[in-house]
């Protein structure tokens, strides 16, 4: 007689569990797993999600991820990269509408913006925050710190993305998960080079912060950068 197959039934049980309960009962390689049920129809996705955690440490540095490393995964083809890029660019899209009439007028508001916003992530990112005339959150892009820094993301594709995002004023966030919020030489130099990108654009570069989880670092209240105007 044949075994019975203990994992019949396994996709649909998690669709209910993820149905019945709070999202917050599931485990982050769950709901990973469920995400990757609609490009992998017929293969078991929760290694795949364990492979996902296992590369990049949390949900938000799969989201984050290049798709060509997440390409690297077992288990992750090019569909499922795409996916899983859209599927990112959906929740940023979300979180900034969420954050609508979010004003960054202050200090305290700035540094409680960043505190949220960067909180759970765990790799080093470079966001442009762009806000309007009257320091209203328009939007915030986070790239990969290391691409921005060493130009393999280019001051054009930096230049369109601020023009995309209708950019009037201009704020830059560096995070970093450990260490000290102290900016640093690379700091400077990659600061300085938002700067000089702003000036043929007419943006009005604001300010640059560090951050780290344990706290913000103004540049500017700091008297730690000659900003151009």
């Amino acid at each position: 007689m044949a075994k019975n197959n203990i994992h019949k039934g396994h996709r649909q049980r998690m669709k209910q569990r993820f149905l019945n309960y709070p999202p917050e009962f599931m485990y982050d390689h769950e709901l990973l797993e469920m995400a990757l049920f609609s490009t992998r129809p017929l293969v078991n996705t929760n290694d795949t999600a364990h492979a996902l955690l296992d590369s990049f440490g949390s949900v938000s540095g799969v989201f984050v991820a290049d798709l060509t490393d997440l390409e690297q995964v077992s288990g992750i083809g090019r569909s499922s990269a795409e996916f899983i890029k859209v599927l990112s660019e959906g929740v940023r899209r979300y979180l900034a509408h969420s954050a609508a009439n979010t004003s960054l007028a202050s200090p305290d508001s700035i540094n409680a913006y960043l505190s949220g916003y960067f909180s759970g992530a765990d790799t080093d990112l470079c966001s442009l925050i762009t806000v309007s005339p009257s320091l209203e959150l328009i939007s915030t892009v986070s790239l990969p710190y290391s691409d921005v820094a060493e130009g393999k993301i280019s001051n054009r594709e930096l230049a369109e993305i601020l023009i995309m995002h209708s950019t009037y004023r201009l704020i830059l966030a560096i995070f970093r998960p450990s260490g000290s919020s102290l900016p640093s030489f690379a700091d400077f130099t990659l600061t300085s080079k938002i700067a000089e990108l702003c000036v043929p654009l007419g943006i009005d570069f604001i300010n640059s912060y560090v951050c780290t989880p344990n706290g913000v670092f103004s540049m500017k209240s700091h008297g730690a950068f000659g900003f151009v105007r």
